[in-house]
This record gives C-alpha cells, structure tokens and sequence, in this order.
C-alpha cells in the first residue's frame, strides 16, 4: 500500500482542508449522484500520483436526474480568522457548485457557482459570497456564519446531459 498524502487540519494563515492521496482507492471523498431519486448519472473519484484528486463521471436528465457530487467530511474547524475558500484546480470549461456545510448533519449546503476554463486555475470564493440551499432551491433566511466547517463538496448539475472531469490540487481557507 502505498503511503496517503493528506494534509491534517491545521489552523494556519492558510488553512490547508484537503489535498489528496495518492495510489490508494478513495477512502475521504464520498459520491452522491442523482440515483437516490431515481436517476442514472455516474461519477467517481481517483487519486493520481501528481498530486490531484480527479472526479469524472456522466451527468444524465433522463428520470428526473441530472446531478453528481462529491463531499468530504472532516473533523470541526474553527474558520473565524478565515474570509475566503481558495480551490486549485483544472476544469473541463463546465460550470461547477462548491459546497461546505458548517455541521455535516446540516441539511442545507452554502453554495457558491464557479466556472472552469480547461486550465488549471485558482478559483477563490469570498465566505460572504456563500449561500444556503436545499435540494436546489435558495433559503434567504440561513446566513453563513463563517464560524466553523465540517464539510465541503462539489456538484455538476446543469439541466443537461454532459459527461464531466473536474482535477482538484487544493482547497484551502485564508
């Protein structure tokens, strides 16, 4: 078995949430696809020894689907001295949701949409910018408290049927 590269939760100016691991099936990452509605999207998640986590998959319409996600729960960190989510990653030109939940068992998700260009890019997300929705409808009454994090995710779902990949180096908080 080889070894598993993944940065613990450390409280820093540039607070590390996940890198990746490499040459080992997924183990962090956690797929939810549309098929727990009744629908056929397909997604998965690889380790790739440069240093990336890659999820890849296809995104289908047919019987009321149309989404695959990813998520990655963790142990609660303090997130006060924090104001942005920072993601370093390669897209596929597709339009992307980012996610993180406060408490995992949370039933809405804070979102924020990000667009890929086919190059690695950093994408940074202001934590004023995140709002609360619930199986894809807004709540304006649920404000982002920017306290603390226990998950984020990411989620294609863009009313039409594509196949996706999206390569994720990073994700950190500054």
């Amino acid at each position: 078995m080889q070894t598993i590269l993944f940065l613990s939760l450390i409280m820093s100016l540039n607070t590390p949430i996940l890198l990746y691991k490499s040459g080992d099936s997924p183990q962090y990452w956690t797929i939810i696809n549309d098929t727990v509605m009744g629908g056929i999207s397909k997604s998965f998640v690889s380790y790739a020894k440069e240093g990336y986590t890659k999820f890849e998959g296809k995104v289908s319409t047919a019987y009321n689907g149309g989404f695959s996600a990813m998520k990655l729960g963790f142990e609660t960190i303090n997130i006060e001295k924090t104001n942005t989510i920072v993601i370093h990653l390669k897209g596929d030109g597709k339009r992307y949701q980012f996610r993180v939940k406060e408490k995992s068992q949370d039933a809405h998700s804070f979102i924020h949409y990000f667009e890929t260009n086919g190059k690695w890019q950093t994408i940074e997300i202001p934590m004023k910018d995140l709002k609360a929705s619930f199986r894809g409808r807004m709540l304006n009454t649920i404000l982002f408290s920017n306290s603390i994090l226990e998950e984020v995710g990411v989620l294609i779902g863009n009313k039409t049927n594509e196949t996706f990949e999206l390569l994720i180096a990073s994700i950190y908080l500054k």
